[in-house]
């Protein structure tokens, strides 16, 4: 078993550095061997079948074409799947292959998965083995802690306090990353999201003839995340927003460690219910106009320095002023 102190491999051994005793703790002898490295295994005639060829298997294909020869890899590349189905039809090349064998992996040089992982650092019970699965829930919808690979790894010092990419990269810099609420917009930096909301929601009002064209759509960016419509009170309104939901959510903070000194299970099982829950509501990103439109509009039309309506009505009648002389 691993000690404290200790390196721990989260990954087996390649070939070449196999050892005896490596390999998945509950495979015996002859099965590790077995399964050590990637073999070719014959399917089942119940299995075989025809599939459409992969991108890559494609785009090889045509490269031994004149077509394939004048255009390149790169230019094959980029173009759709389907595209390329047509392109391969049409020089009489088949898009389907015949599989016959599947390719069964073997552990050698592999991850180790979360099961090997905590058995190496004596978490396992191995009279149970059956019963571990990476998150196992009982009746009620609470996590069985003594069970659930992931919650066990995650109460682990060494991965509770790893760092991740980014930190790590701004540590390296000699700044500091701070990592805020998930899926929550609102709690980002000084108002940040409200004010590309509000950027947003002015582009939003502009007609379409105003984005066409790529100087067009630059130049109308540019306008609406400009001084001009993100004034320096529109800003501070924004900020102090943000700062009421970091109140918020450091007061959620601090009674929760209080319930948790109090009753450690409870408020453990508590908490985790309300971030399932919240992962069901929000699953994608959240941005600020999406939540609060109703109050980054409002601040928009009270502005003393800018009418959003007026703006819009300005650039509307430009653009149209622009296309008869053109005409």
């Amino acid at each position: 078993m691993i000690q404290v102190g200790q390196v721990q491999e989260l990954v087996y051994p390649d070939e070449e550095s196999i050892t005896d005793g490596d390999g998945p703790f509950y495979l015996a002898a002859a099965q590790k061997e077995a399964s050590r490295l990637d073999t070719e295994v014959v399917l089942p005639l119940n299995k075989v079948g025809h599939r459409e060829i992969t991108k890559k298997e494609l785009v090889d294909a045509l490269l031994n074409t004149d077509r394939g020869r004048d255009d390149g890899r790169l230019t094959l590349s980029k173009m759709l799947v389907r595209d390329l189905r047509k392109l391969a039809a049409n020089l009489g090349i088949n898009t389907t292959k015949l599989v016959t064998h599947r390719m069964k992996p073997g552990w050698a040089g592999k991850g180790k998965g979360l099961l090997q992982v905590l058995w190496e650092r004596g978490w396992i019970d191995e009279s149970k083995i059956a019963r571990y699965k990476k998150i196992v829930t009982d009746d009620a919808g609470f996590i069985v802690k003594e069970f659930s690979l992931a919650r066990m790894l995650e109460t682990c010092t060494d991965f509770a306090n790893e760092k991740t990419q980014l930190e790590f990269v701004c540590q390296s810099l000699g700044t500091e990353a701070l990592i805020t609420t998930k899926y929550h917009a609102e709690y980002a930096g000084e108002g940040v999201e409200y004010s590309w909301g509000a950027a947003k929601a002015v582009y939003r009002r502009y007609p379409l003839a105003s984005k066409k064209g790529k100087e067009h759509f630059v130049d109308l960016v540019s306008k609406c995340t400009s001084r001009a419509i993100l004034t320096t009170d529109l800003i501070r309104k924004f900020s102090r927003r943000a700062r009421s939901y970091m109140l918020t959510y450091k007061s959620l903070e601090i009674v929760g460690e209080g319930s948790k000194d109090q009753d450690d299970k409870k408020s453990d099982d508590i908490t985790h219910k309300h971030i399932e829950n919240m992962q069901k509501l929000f699953r994608t990103h959240r941005a600020a106009l999406d939540f609060d439109k109703g109050f980054i509009v409002a601040s928009l039309q009270s502005g003393k320095d800018f009418d959003l309506k007026q703006e819009v009505e300005i650039g509307t009648r430009k653009k149209k002023r622009g296309r008869k002389k053109q005409k």
